[in-house]
């Protein structure tokens, strides 16, 4: 969602229902929260998590089951009232406990309140957008006044959940990211296509 929050949950837990109806309640939406994106977990992957303010962060996805005896919760852990006003550096490291319990994304029944995806400060900006990646993948990303950026994710640091990410693209004054694209890759060894003799 813009305001950082995330939830994994398995695609039988949505029901079949006709064109005409309303649907089923993926994610629990706090305020005047929205949904940005939604993507499909690739166990061997990773999100990529991308802020208005020019900065992102790719997680591992993690496996699709539950760790052994840990049940299915609907919401996330609560958060200390120092960890909500505590504004700690982009580029800052998590502690070892932090980031076991951070670098993953624990399923969890649909229709909850979900985890924190990333800390949305006034440093990082609302997401925008989010991507299912792999190791080789290449984004683009664009901003509202027109510039693009083309980076590999390899480029772009592995860090855990609730964190506020790295800078991935330096913006003019007054200009935000507006969206990403993930892009097929050249294959600088293919050959060309042959063009027949013109008479």
């Amino acid at each position: 969602t813009k305001n950082g929050m995330a939830i994994r949950f398995s695609e039988a837990d949505v029901r079949s229902t006709g064109r005409g109806t309303y649907g089923v309640k993926g994610i629990k939406l706090i305020g005047d929260d929205e949904i940005v994106g939604m993507v499909v977990a690739d166990p061997d992957g990773f999100l990529l998590t991308v802020c208005e303010l020019g900065y992102g962060k790719r997680t591992p996805f993690g496996p699709n089951e539950q760790s052994t005896g840990e049940p299915l919760v609907e919401d996330d852990e609560p958060i200390s009232r120092e960890a909500e006003s505590a504004e700690p550096s982009a580029d800052e490291p998590e502690s070892d406990a932090e980031d076991r319990s951070s670098m993953r994304y624990r399923r969890q029944n649909r229709g909850g309140k979900g985890l924190k995806d990333v800390r949305v400060t006034a440093k990082n900006g609302k997401v925008i957008g989010i991507a299912a990646i792999r190791g080789g993948d290449e984004i683009m990303f664009i901003t509202t006044q027109g510039m693009v950026t083309r980076s590999r994710v390899d480029d772009i640091r592995i860090v855990g959940r609730n964190t506020q990410g790295v800078r991935v693209m330096n913006l003019n004054e007054g200009d935000r990211l507006a969206s990403l694209a993930k892009i097929a890759p050249e294959n600088v060894n293919e050959p060309e296509p042959a063009v027949p003799p013109t008479e």
